[in-house]
């Protein structure tokens, strides 16, 4: 008798490792991910025949609808860097004629090489479909290695891709978010490789274009990795320290400069309602409360910001450091676009790493005959709300989608918080999925 368990857990281990390497594959698409489809492509429908509608009878076109829909917008925010960049080595470029770079430093260095050709928008438009292009390929990898394969793969992939609002938002707007955000994935996807100092290095050039990709380096202190996250912080600095190095005539007079450039962005955006109705951030939804009495809570910028820090590493050191991995890579994706006092819906690139790992988990499960992912139905529509248009969403016509998208990711985020995503085992049930999958 106890030869033979012994023989049976050898056996259970042996399938269960199969499991988790993706030796145990199928074609067919969880009811999980066809719900996160349907429901994206209903409200992506939804959207645009609003949009059609609102043409037709010269309703004004709501702002925060993508799709090619609004005249003058098609890469609105790189013609600003254009027209920005054809004043360097001017005096309008350092002063207030030429516009604001309000930005750090270190992403004046990403964008200049694109300025230095003499077809930018071309160059441009490349380095976007190369971006897209290399994440869509990791995204397939990833979903191949949870077991997913054929038709389901291919349709999950696509229908993603295609309905996808930020994505589609980042190609109208042509902002950088695209190159930032190109660098945290793979940073993430370095870290989930085993390969610290690499994801450390990634995080860290983008925390130093961008300040919160580094609340990702949570992950190397809650797995002790001290070194990885000492490469990660020093990497931002060294990399802000070279470009205002370069950028001179001496390093401080260069972070002055950027320091004004940022403050700036606080005064002209950060406490005034302009252009609420994408943003996604925490204090977008203190606007949308406060937008009645049309209050100009720059004065609260400074106070919020302090208090969303300190509140949020107590929140860390108390509970998302206990949690699981898949758990803390969702909470701090989300927190990542919703503490800065500004967060606009391309930066809603950042929440696909947390859904492509929590659908590979899903599919995992779902192939093998485990039980499912508590809540997991409530992730997905909570996705396809958040990353779809929602131009319908308007208030005394006013169109308000990002709050509507601020809500989806509280709420994303109390999930995450409250129920942790355990490792799955195998049961006698799933036993005999397993082994008929493999055997196939």
């Amino acid at each position: 008798m106890r030869d033979r368990g012994t023989a049976e857990l050898q056996t259970e281990e042996s399938t269960l490792a199969q499991w988790k390497t993706g030796e145990v594959t199928d074609k067919r698409l969880p009811y999980e991910l066809w719900l996160f489809l349907l429901i994206s492509a209903a409200l992506t429908s939804a959207a645009f025949l609003f949009s059609l509608v609102a043409r037709w009878f010269h309703w004004g076109l709501p702002y925060s609808f993508p799709y090619f829909f609004v005249p003058g917008q098609l890469l609105s925010d790189f013609r600003f860097f254009w027209t920005k960049f054809s004043y360097l080595h001017t005096y309008h470029f350092y002063s207030s004629s030429g516009g604001y770079f309000m930005y750090p430093l270190p992403l004046f260095y990403l964008l200049r090489p694109l300025f230095a050709t003499s077809r930018p928008f071309i160059l441009f438009i490349l380095l976007l479909l190369v971006s897209t292009s290399l994440l869509v390929y990791a995204f397939v990898r990833a979903m191949r290695s949870s077991g997913m394969r054929g038709v389901g793969l291919a349709i999950f992939v696509a229908a993603t891709v295609l309905l996808s609002y930020p994505l589609a938002f980042e190609y109208l707007r042509g902002n950088v978010e695209i190159f930032l955000f190109s660098l945290t994935a793979f940073g993430l996807i370095a870290w989930w490789k085993e390969k610290p100092y690499l994801a450390a290095v990634l995080l860290g050039v983008a925390g130093a274009c961008k300040i919160y990709p580094l609340i990702l380096a949570g992950l190397f202190f809650s797995e002790r990795r001290w070194r990885a996250l000492g490469v990660a912080f020093g990497t931002a600095i060294a990399v802000t320290f070279v470009a205002a190095l370069a950028f001179g005539p001496t390093v401080h007079a260069a972070l002055a400069w950027d320091g004004f450039q940022l403050s700036l962005f606080q005064k002209r955006y950060a406490g005034v309602p302009s252009q609420l109705g994408y943003d996604h951030s925490f204090f977008g939804l203190v606007k949308f409360v406060t937008l009645p009495w049309h209050p100009n809570l720059t004065a609260l910028v400074p106070i919020y910001v302090r208090t969303a820090a300190v509140l949020s590493l107590l929140l860390y050191f108390v509970r998302i450091r206990h949690l699981p991995m898949l758990n803390q890579v969702m909470v701090l994706s989300i927190l990542s676009i919703t503490l800065p006092p500004v967060s606009y819906d391309y930066t809603l690139l950042a929440v696909y790493p947390p859904l492509v790992m929590l659908s590979m988990e899903v599919a995992r499960r779902a192939f093998a005959g485990l039980e499912p992912i508590p809540n997991a139905m409530r992730y997905f529509v909570l996705f396809a709300v958040l990353l779809t248009p929602l131009s319908f969403v308007t208030w005394f016509s006013n169109p308000h989608g990002a709050q509507l998208r601020c809500l989806c990711l509280i709420a994303i985020l109390w999930t995450a918080l409250r129920y942790p995503i355990a490792e799955a085992s195998l049961t006698l049930q799933s036993k005999p999925v397993i082994e008929g999958a493999l055997s196939a």
